[in-house]
């Protein structure tokens, strides 16, 4: 799992406390793209600061991480709601705490939008697949209404 931290320079001791070959800490200029996003929210209108993230890592999880005092804010706190572009808030002070369940939420709702990109697909496909055949039993019927009128004897008064 490749890990970017924006904005958040986590303590020396919390990486050396969580390295695994499992977890990858990527650069701060890295062009890879990530699988989990630490953002430490620190502008004032987050729609706009996280929207360059999801561009360029457009399936990576974004955790949001925020203060204390961001928390208490109402304004930040309904910015925080409605920000679609993010997939987890955590408190900053809690991540070395709460790592491992955050990363946890993170590949679990990784793998359901993964799954549910998939049956995007299946359904668009299944679409697609039923659209064709709607347009063959349309062909279909009306070549038979032609047989049938072919066949049918004609009659005079």
């Amino acid at each position: 799992m490749k890990i970017l931290f924006v904005n958040y320079s986590p303590p020396s001791t919390f990486l050396s406390k969580w390295s695994f070959p499992a977890l990858e800490v990527l650069p701060k200029s890295t062009r890879e793209r990530a699988d989990v996003i630490f953002y430490h929210w620190t502008r004032d209108k987050l729609k706009e600061s996280i929207k360059p993230l999801r561009k360029g890592h457009p399936t990576a999880w974004i955790v949001v991480l925020a203060d204390k005092d961001t928390l208490k804010d109402v304004h930040k706190y309904q910015e925080l709601l409605d920000c679609s572009d993010k997939d987890d808030v955590s408190g900053k002070e809690s991540l070395p705490d709460q790592f491992w369940l955050v990363l946890q939420r993170a590949a679990k709702g990784t793998a359901q939008a993964k799954k549910m990109r998939n049956l995007e697909k299946e359904y668009e496909d299944l679409a697609q697949s039923t659209r064709e055949l709607i347009s063959k039993v349309d062909t279909d019927l009306q070549l038979a209404t032609e047989v049938q009128r072919e066949i049918r004897p004609k009659v005079s008064p």
